[in-house]
């Protein structure tokens, strides 16, 4: 039988998307952790986004367009500025993050204590880098092993 699906669903396939990697700080508890998947569900949707799979390892996607560079910054301010992440590694963007979760694909990690990370993530907030800009300058911490 032949998986049939509606133009929407067809579309919403082809659309750019990527992953995120999120470790949390050592010691923390799992109210707090389960607090912050809440936390990152309500960013989302606040944002017409979702997410499938966990708050710690989730593919980021829209039903209705592409994502962008400034997506994935904004992603990233945010969860950086949630105390309980130590780190977060984020994936290109992709029309299927899926089949490439496993390949040995460029991610760029970003550890919340980097000093260039803090100083990239407030020049961001205060208007003085643009979201492309911000990837650049994290682009030198990029990996081809982020465990799964």
């Amino acid at each position: 039988m032949l998986d049939r699906q509606t133009p929407h669903q067809t579309h919403a396939l082809e659309l750019q998307r990527f992953a995120i990697r999120v470790t949390p700080m050592r010691g923390a508890d799992a109210k707090v952790i389960r607090r912050f998947g809440q936390r990152l569900d309500e960013y989302l949707l606040q944002r017409n986004l979702y997410f499938t799979g966990t708050p710690w390892v989730a593919i980021i996607r829209s039903n209705k367009r592409d994502l962008t560079v400034v997506d994935q910054i904004e992603l990233l301010a945010w969860v950086l500025e949630d105390e309980l992440c130590a780190s977060v590694c984020l994936s290109p963007l992709t029309h299927c993050v899926a089949t490439e979760l496993g390949a040995e694909i460029a991610w760029v990690k970003v550890n919340r204590m980097d000093l260039t990370v803090a100083a990239t993530h407030w020049l961001y907030r205060w208007g003085h880098l643009d979201a492309s800009a911000v990837l650049r300058i994290l682009e030198s911490n990029r990996v081809t092993q982020v465990p799964i």
